[in-house]
């Protein structure tokens, strides 16, 4: 993985090239998200709904794809997906939430292994359950590194903020950038982490074979 100053060169010149894009759907975010804050009880869920669209045409962007209208509403594409985009967002949502009125340290480190969680499901399309275990299991090995990287991208987006907002927008435009980028790097950085610890078959000359178990010698 890089480091974290290598992210955010890597996520501004990612901006760089469609900051218009990146920045209308920040505002798009921020806009709509205010509103769905005026809808009581049902904003937090309305709120990840909203964030997780957000966060799909920020990935389309990223991949080099074109935006289409309905990609705005992807997560009421389609009834099973939008039943699974709800429970993930209230899953974490209340559990991250229960977790803090237990000594607040349950809920952080709730956080940070479900931070990963809203991407992977835009990615695979899992169920909300197996994605947050997927999320868990990518983020665990290296969980001081993501907690520290939620605190530097909460540092970004409180400087967004002291320009007026406008800043804000383009804040939030680099550190969602920068989750995409880690996304990818750590779903690889494990896979290798995997293969480098799985048992492996050695062939003898005679045409048997032994099995090598890395972590046996650990």
């Amino acid at each position: 993985m890089l480091s974290y100053s290598e992210y955010i060169s890597k996520a501004w010149e990612t901006f760089k090239i469609q900051p218009g894009l990146y920045c209308g759907i920040s505002v798009l975010n921020l806009l709509v998200s205010f509103l769905a804050s005026l809808s009581g009880g049902w904003a937090f869920v309305i709120g990840g709904l909203i964030s997780l669209n957000s966060l799909y045409c920020f990935r389309l962007l990223y991949l080099g794809q074109v935006i289409k209208p309905n990609d705005i509403f992807w997560t009421f594409g389609s009834i099973p997906r939008f039943i699974q985009a709800t429970l993930l967002t209230v899953f974490c949502g209340l559990g991250i939430f229960i977790g803090f009125l237990f000594l607040v340290i349950p809920g952080i480190w709730l956080y940070v292994n479900w931070s990963l969680a809203q991407i992977l499901f835009i990615k695979n399309e899992k169920v909300a359950i197996a994605t947050m275990k997927d999320s868990t299991r990518l983020v665990q090995p290296h969980w001081w590194w993501f907690a520290k990287l939620i605190f530097y991208c909460s540092v970004i987006n409180f400087v967004g903020v002291l320009f007026f907002g406008v800043g804000l927008v383009v804040s939030i435009s680099i550190t969602t950038l920068i989750w995409l980028l880690v996304a990818e790097d750590i779903k690889e950085l494990n896979k290798e982490t995997s293969e480098s610890q799985s048992p492996s078959n050695v062939v003898l000359q005679d045409g048997s074979y032994i099995t090598i178990n890395p972590k046996a010698s650990e």
